[in-house]
């Protein structure tokens, strides 16, 4: 049995990572199509690991699983604070930039200019709990999450601690949800073992052990990837 944070094995494939819905920007936005309801979302507590050897999301072992928690004892204070996350699998269909970029064409939105990439992929929307709150309201109002598509944008600059997420359904109003969505949706990993660090593909894979996803068994085992830093930055 290996331990420390420091020998956790590197990923070596991007294609192989669960990829996250992230918005850095001010005025950025997603247009999105829920395939978990607010119901199924997924709550737990997870430390943000930012270290030359290793990057990324790990959840509290103490909270979780009631095991000790090498990450509360952190030298380092974002590290040692774990906060409270939600976990949902949505549909991204395009992603409106601010700014110009590879694969992204001008569209006008009112006012304002945006440059938008089609995305057309699952992606795993995670965010710490305390922005739940217009989420939760559509979710009231509606009856359900699934019966619509929605714009997911974010209000405020990258390091702003006031940041907010707003979603709004879109202009379409009310369409079932697609049969091909249904099917998607039911292959998709369950959002405790993703946040577990139990599956970090989307991808068939074998789930691992309930432990830290930063201890590895043995020598041969370090060799394989380990899950993978959705963001790169905290995206609040």
């Amino acid at each position: 049995m290996v331990r420390g944070l420091s020998n956790a094995p590197q990923p070596k494939q991007a294609a192989d990572w669960i990829p996250a819905l992230v918005l850095k920007d001010d005025g950025e936005s997603s247009r999105i199509r829920f395939l978990t309801d607010e119901d199924e979302f997924f709550l737990e507590y997870q430390h943000w690991v930012d270290r030359k050897d290793i990057k990324g999301f790990y959840p509290c072992l103490q909270t979780s699983l009631d095991q000790p928690c090498e990450l509360c004892e952190s030298d380092d204070e974002r590290t040692r604070k774990a906060r409270n996350f939600f976990f949902a699998w949505v549909y991204e269909y395009y992603h409106d930039y601010t700014e110009k970029g590879q694969n992204r064409r001008p569209v006008k939105e009112g006012k304002i200019t945006l440059y938008r990439e089609d995305i057309n992929s699952v992606k795993l929307l995670r965010l710490p709990s305390g922005h739940k709150e217009s989420i939760v309201m559509r979710a009231k109002k509606f009856g359900t999450l699934l019966d619509r598509d929605y714009d997911w944008t974010r209000s405020g600059e990258r390091g702003d601690t006031s940041t907010q997420y707003i979603l709004d359904a879109s202009d379409e109003g009310k369409k079932p949800m697609p049969k091909e969505f249904v099917a998607l949706a039911a292959k998709l990993p369950d959002l405790e073992d993703v946040a577990m660090g139990r599956v970090t593909s989307l991808k068939p894979q074998e789930k691992k052990e309930d432990k830290a996803p930063w201890v590895v068994d043995d020598e041969a085992e370090s060799t394989k990837k380990t899950a993978e830093p959705t963001s790169t930055e905290l995206p609040f």
